[in-house]
């Protein structure tokens, strides 16, 4: 990988107190991005940082930054995060005092993300493992989340849309089961990423997994007050990405795909059956976008 990326927890810091901290205790140096219209992220000298070009409060430190036991971090003030998965989140975005859904919760970094957007509000954040549900739990008293998130050990899919929990919901981020197809954590050794146009055909878990992936959509759609739904995948295949979109539209008249992230450059395959909507979707792969294989959509009601 070309660098290390860390997100600032704003629940218990902020950025310019980061920015702070690295400079005076760890002698950093902060650097400029260079002008350029590619979102691929240059290596950094060492003891450098920057901020990420597209995503607010996200750093870029030099890959071999080592951050264990780091003061920041070990606080919960500093969260290590890759780059693609601070995407979702940010796609939401819900208003101060909203009530949101995050229906698949653990480990817990877009949950924790989307608590320090919100602030002040509340997120019902399911996970149905209880292994999983207690490494949630811990996380998020640690990163001082703790007032704004409620975990529930249950799977969203299986709960009724007439509970009272969910009459004030209108954000949902979905973030589910997926083929991993996009993760390239084998890079650094020569690893071959999956190219973002290559089919999953070959993946017998796929029609599972699309299947999954579309119920949860299609339950989150019918709460009563859901306004916007947030949906990525940290896959590259068209199956989990392009082809739920254009599914759930069919199915979902009353619901349409907006755009989300604008200022992230790298959009949607432009297949004609996907025309009407590759422009408003947004794509990541370390190729274009020094990052995970990731997509991401935006759903509103009509």
């Amino acid at each position: 990988m070309n660098g290390r990326f860390v997100r600032v927890n704003t629940l218990k810091t902020t950025l310019a107190d980061t920015i702070a901290y690295l400079i005076t205790s760890h002698n950093f140096t902060q650097v400029f991005p260079p002008s350029t219209s590619t979102n691929v992220i240059t290596p950094l000298a060492p003891r450098t940082f920057t901020l990420d070009p597209h995503l607010p409060n996200v750093l870029h430190l030099p890959s071999k930054t080592n951050l264990h036991g780091d003061d920041f971090v070990e606080s919960g003030k500093l969260i290590m995060q890759d780059r693609s998965s601070c995407l979702t989140a940010i796609a939401l975005s819900p208003p101060a005092g909203s009530v949101c859904i995050d229906t698949c919760s653990a480990p817990g970094n877009k949950t924790l993300h989307l608590a320090s957007i919100i602030k002040e509000g509340k997120i019902i954040a399911f996970e149905r493992s209880p292994s999983r549900l207690n490494t949630l739990k811990q996380r998020v008293r640690h990163h001082g989340a703790g007032h704004i998130i409620a975990e529930i050990g249950a799977d969203f899919t299986e709960t009724s849309i007439d509970d009272q929990m969910f009459k004030d919901v209108t954000h949902i981020l979905i973030d589910p089961s997926c083929s991993g197809s996009g993760l390239v954590t084998g890079i650094e050794a020569n690893g071959e990423a999956v190219s973002e146009h290559d089919s999953g055909g070959s993946d017998p878990n796929l029609p599972t997994l699309t299947m999954n992936q579309l119920g949860i959509i299609n339950h989150a759609m019918r709460l009563p007050k859901a306004k916007a739904v947030a949906y990525s995948t940290c896959s590259v295949y068209k199956e989990e990405n392009e082809e739920v979109v254009a599914s759930i539209l069919k199915s979902n008249p009353d619901w349409e795909c907006v755009e989300c992230l604008p200022q992230w450059p790298h959009r949607g395959l432009e297949d004609d059956e996907f025309k009407d909507f590759a422009s408003k979707v947004v794509r990541a792969t370390y190729e274009k976008d020094t990052t995970n294989g990731f997509f991401v959509a935006r759903f509103e009601k009509k």
